[in-house]
Parts: C-alpha cells; sequence; structure tokens
C-alpha cells in the first residue's frame, strides 16, 4: 500500500512540473536565434527572443538602430566581425528598462543625434569585446543604472565624452558598476565623466581626448569611487579631475596632461602610489580639505609638484623631483608632511606661505615656510 501511495505521488508530481512548463509557454528552454538566418535584423530577432535566449549575430554590417526595451536575460553574441551601422538619428543600440543583458564582439558605428550606445533605467548589463566608432555624441551613455560592466571595449572619435555616466540633467545616477580594460582615443570631452557611487574603473588607457581624461562631478553624488591602475596620457586638460567625496585613486598614472595631472576638488579623498610625469602645471592640486596623498610621484611638473591650498590634508611618502617652481607650495593650514621630499626645485623645495602645518622626517633641499619652522 505505501509502495502504491508513493508511485502515485511521484507520478502526480511529474504531472504538475510537466503542466507548469506547458502554461508557462515553455520558457524552461532556451533557444539560440542566428541573424541573419533565423531573423532577417538584429532588431526582428531581439522582438521575438524570449528570456534566456542567445541571439548569434552573423558578420556583416546591419544597417540599423537596435532597440532593447523591457527584456530579461537575453546574449547577443557577435561572430566575426558585426557592424552595427545607426541609419536614422539617436542611438544605433539602446537598452531600456532591462536587466540582465549580456552583449559581445559588436562594433557600433557612425551613431548621429544620440550616443552610440545608450543604456537607461537597467542593471546587471554587460558589455565585453564591443568597438564604438564614431558617434556624435557619447560613445556609451548611462543613466539610472546599477551593475553595468563594460569591459575590453575601444571608444574611439566620438563627439562628446567616451562613456558618460548619469551626466548632465539625467533621470539619476550610475551606481555600483565596472569599467574594465577599455581603450579610448579621440573622444571630444572625457574619456570617463561619471556621476555616481561605488563604481570601479581599473586598468584602463586614455591616449587622447578634447579635455580630461577622467572626472567625477559631484552633482548625482561622486562618492566611494575606485580608479585602480589607470593610464592617462597627452590630455589637453586633467588627467584626474575629482569633485567628488571619499574617492581612492590606486596606482593610477598621467603623462603630459596640457593642466595638472590630478586635481583633487572634493575631501575625504585617498590617492596610493599615483604618479604625475611632465604635466603643464601641478602634479597633485589640491584646493580641498582631508584628503591622504601616499606615495605618489611628481617628474617635471611645468608648476608645482604638490600645490595644497586646502586644510587637514595628510601627505606621507611623496616625491618630487624636478619641479619647474616649487616642489611643495603650501598655502593652507593644519595639514601634516611625513618622509616627503623633494629635489633639484626651480624655487623653492617647500614653499610654505601658510602656518600651523607640521613637518616630520621630510627631506628638502631648500625651503622656506612662514612660520618659520
Amino acid at each position: 500500500m505505501q509502495r502504491r501511495i508513493a508511485t502515485r505521488a511521484m507520478r502526480l508530481s511529474t504531472t504538475l512540473a510537466v503542466a507548469a512548463v506547458i502554461a508557462l509557454g515553455g520558457t524552461a528552454s532556451a533557444e539560440t536565434i542566428r541573424v541573419p538566418k533565423d531573423a532577417g535584423s538584429i532588431q526582428a530577432a531581439v522582438d521575438t527572443a524570449r528570456s534566456g535566449d542567445v541571439i548569434l549575430i552573423a558578420s556583416g554590417t546591419y544597417d540599423e538602430n537596435v532597440v532593447i526595451d523591457l527584456k530579461s536575460d537575453l546574449e547577443l553574441r557577435g561572430k566575426g566581425k558585426v557592424v552595427i551601422n545607426g541609419d536614422v538619428n539617436g542611438s544605433a543600440l539602446a537598452i531600456l528598462d532591462s536587466d540582465a543583458i549580456s552583449i559581445s564582439g559588436l562594433r557600433v558605428a557612425n551613431s548621429r543625434g544620440g550616443p552610440a550606445i545608450r543604456i537607461a533605467n537597467a542593471s546587471d548589463i554587460v558589455l565585453t569585446k564591443c568597438q564604438v566608432l564614431r558617434s556624435s555624441a557619447e560613445g556609451i551613455r548611462t543613466d539610472a543604472c546599477e551593475r553595468i560592466e563594460i569591459s575590453r571595449c575601444r571608444i574611439q572619435n566620438t563627439g562628446d565624452d567616451g562613456i558618460g555616466m548619469s551626466v548632465g540633467n539625467g533621470p539619476g545616477p550610475t551606481n555600483n558598476s565596472l569599467i574594465t580594460k577599455c581603450v579610448f582615443t579621440n573622444c571630444g570631452d572625457d574619456a570617463v565623466d561619471l556621476h555616481g557611487d561605488d563604481n570601479v574603473i581599473s586598468k584602463c588607457k586614455v591616449i587622447s581626448t578634447d579635455e580630461d581624461g577622467f572626472e567625477i562631478d559631484s552633482d548625482t553624488g561622486g562618492q566611494r569611487n575606485q580608479f585602480i591602475q589607470c593610464k592617462v596620457s597627452g590630455v589637453p586638460g586633467v588627467g584626474f579631475s575629482i569633485n567628488g567625496e571619499s574617492n581612492t585613486l590606486i596606482k593610477c598614472s598621467v603623462k603630459k596632461s596640457g593642466d595638472d595631472a590630478f586635481a583633487i576638488r572634493g575631501s575625504f579623498n585617498r590617492l596610493e602610489n599615483c604618479k604625475a610625469i611632465a604635466p603643464s602645471f601641478d602634479g597633485f592640486y589640491v584646493p580641498s580639505d582631508d584628503n591622504e596623498l601616499i606615495g605618489c610621484v611628481a617628474k617635471k611638473p611645468g608648476d608645482d609638484g604638490f600645490d595644497i591650498e586646502g586644510a587637514g590634508n595628510a601627505l606621507q611618502d611623496n616625491v618630487v623631483k624636478k619641479a619647474r617652481d616649487n616642489g611643495f607650495e603650501v598655502s593652507g593650514r593644519g595639514n601634516s608632511f611625513a618622509r616627503d621630499k623633494a629635489s633639484k626645485s626651480g624655487a623653492f623645495d617647500l614653499d610654505d606661505t601658510a602656518s600651523g602645518n607640521s613637518y616630520s622626517e621630510t627631506r628638502f633641499g631648500n625651503e622656506r615656510i612662514a612660520d618659520g619652522k
């Protein structure tokens, strides 16, 4: 009797499971949609795709503007050289009100009247091994997003920022996102302009822009972001312009910027082992309060190595070599210096025009301190 009851229960459970799958329209089985074999265009494939499907795009140029709207758990994968060539005004690729979308191996070109790739009100979006070419606005723009990952992408020849993360009057910030191992060339404004919190930008390289390398704005956040091992060279503006609070820069470098290499205008930021090589102006410009600069190096700055105008900043183990003006110029009060050193500066290795700053085990060849310490 017990065996019969167990058998009936097993049959009933199996019947209910099958019925559930049928009722859900078979969503348990993902499909691969091939373009152009199964769908004549990328947009047609997106429109028919269900959660879990993979859209495999064959090599070729697709003259269309693709919109992924209200979709979830979808993958678009380019096979060979796949180019989305925007054929009308607007973004060539837009991801709107969607989540868990993965896109890889696409080239997005000739976007007019909007960013090449626009991501808005979305979460858990991954762009990897993609390329953006010739956009009249941003290369990639994100608005009101969470957990966006942009990795191993190349952005070049944009009319605005390479990546604009909730810039301007956007609907909301971009938070908890990652940009890693991307390369930026010929961006019309900054390489990355960031509005948001708790983002990580790592191992990115900026070759040329019309303005700054990386910028954090404080309009809609700008806190607890991290820059790790990023490189900037040859930009006409500032290498890293940090306007928010509590951000961290680790092992970042700027070479031959047209302005300051690092401009830290927010408070409670921390810089570790960063390098400023031959900037036109200051290596590290700090007009704000309560920041930490540890183990940083300024070589051959066109003005000062470290220009400290704010108060309560802590500097430790920093080095300046061959500053055109002063190695360390200090006009703020209540700053502390430990084991910092400068040599072969054009004016003073240390020029402290304020009072109330403290120095411990520092090494300066020649110095001028207002309070005579």
